[in-house]
């Protein structure tokens, strides 16, 4: 937690952030410090330090609406008064440690989440999971999941990287490289079944349905959340049956629930074989059947979804786990924030433009874009500011300038020695 003594004062009227909490938030040694195992700031690279591209990036991806290498260029040369190339910026990116990148992205999200403190609904730790891509010409990026087209010349590469949305603090969990990571199971199961650990809820959709990573996250006592796909289940038993199952007709009102459960079910995995029958008989599921309101797409309305997990059921059939029913749906439900996480760092902080064609430099741009997240999250803690990302972005801008600054000269004396040569 911040103490009122270590960070100061502000003046929320304002909406403006003082140095002292960013130096707080993020200190310049600690920068320095991060780069010391990975020998970011030898001689032969100290005119763009660790602690140097860090305040590069960010200044980037806060002030420019459209993010380029030649802006940051420009940027950094009025900041230092040395003249640097837009493509130093970007060869740096191809040999800069991402895991130094990492590790700030780490210390922020640590220290965001101690003052934030975001607590997900009842004991459980809840995960929203789900993969987003950036589609690119395959002629300016080898990197990546080929996609062909029938068209010559039109042939694109996906890259495609996983995230979390962990008690609402984002997280970054896989960057897509094989072939075989087009589909989900791959990508999102396999990125499930390495970082899973019990206690904890998974939520995801149902492009990720393989019984085996289903079985795996059930093995390593953790829970998931997900869609019913076209798996077959056996009833073990009707826990529940609503007075009107039928599907509703009626727009629901404001405060009206979107979900309507029509049923709640104690069931295993069926329609395989023998064996696999056995294997899977001690992972009992709950199946929730019911009805949601989708108000996307050109024909809002009713439309029969059914829910999937592996929370136990209670005796009594009262709950699934800790939970109600309605509250698991919810669960569910809220998966959509990470839907709308992926929209709020493409349209704010230009992640559907990649700044770099190599896999590390794609990964130093997405842990950034991570950071940039995470002082949003925090700067509207701060400030308590109640509009969208883009009034949070601005005080974010205006509040940091000076702390930008403060950090790149703090970095003078490498500078110094870089035009000394050394």
């Amino acid at each position: 937690m911040y103490a009122a003594e270590r960070i100061g004062i502000m003046d929320v009227s304002k909406k403006r952030i003082p140095i002292s909490l960013f130096n707080a938030l993020l200190p310049s040694a600690t920068l320095e410090r991060f780069a010391i195992p990975y020998k970011i700031d030898s001689k032969n690279s100290v005119k763009l330090s660790g602690q140097l591209m860090f305040c590069t990036l960010l200044r980037g991806l806060l002030y420019d609406t459209d993010v380029a290498l030649r802006a940051m260029a420009v940027k950094f040369e009025e900041s230092t008064g040395e003249s640097l190339h837009y493509s130093a910026i970007s060869k740096r990116m191809r040999s800069i440690k991402s895991e130094y990148f990492h590790d700030v992205f780490e210390y922020v999200a640590s220290t965001v989440k101690a003052h934030v403190n975001p607590k997900s609904p009842g004991p459980l730790s809840i995960i929203k999971v789900d993969a987003t891509i950036v589609t690119i010409s395959a002629k300016l990026c080898s990197f990546g999941l080929e996609h062909k087209s029938s068209t010559p010349g039109k042939d694109r590469t996906l890259v495609k990287s996983v995230f979390t949305l962990r008690d609402n603090m984002p997280g970054f969990l896989r960057l897509c490289e094989d072939a075989e990571e087009h589909n989900d199971n791959k990508a999102m199961g396999d990125s499930i079944t390495t970082n899973c650990t019990a206690g904890q809820v998974w939520i995801f959709d149902k492009g990720c349905n393989s019984r085996d990573i289903l079985k795996t996250i059930h093995d390593k006592k953790a829970f998931f959340v997900t869609r019913l796909g076209t798996q077959g289940v056996k009833v073990l038993r009707a826990v529940y049956s609503a007075e009107q199952a039928q599907m509703p007709t009626e727009v629901p009102g404001k405060g009206d629930p979107t979900y309507v459960i029509a049923q709640v079910e104690e069931c295993v995995f069926a329609n395989c074989s023998v064996s696999e029958t056995k294997k899977y008989a001690d992972m009992p599921l709950a199946i929730i059947r019911g009805f949601r309101y989708d108000s996307r797409g050109k024909v809002p309305g009713w439309k029969a979804m059914d829910l999937m997990t592996n929370l136990p059921v209670s005796e009594d059939g009262t709950e699934i786990g800790p939970y109600s029913y309605a509250e698991v749906a919810q669960l569910y439900y809220d998966r959509w924030e990470i839907e709308t996480f992926f929209k709020k760092i493409k349209g704010h902080l230009s992640y559907d433009h990649l700044l770099s064609r190599s896999k590390n430099g794609i990964e130093i741009m997405i842990y950034m874009t991570l950071i940039a997240a995470m002082m949003m999250i925090w700067a509207k803690s701060i400030t308590k500011v109640t509009d969208g990302w883009k009034i949070v972005k601005f005080w974010l801008e205006v509040s940091c300038r000076d702390w930008i600054e403060y950090l790149i000269k703090s970095q003078h004396h490498l500078m110094m020695v870089s035009c000394r040569g050394g």
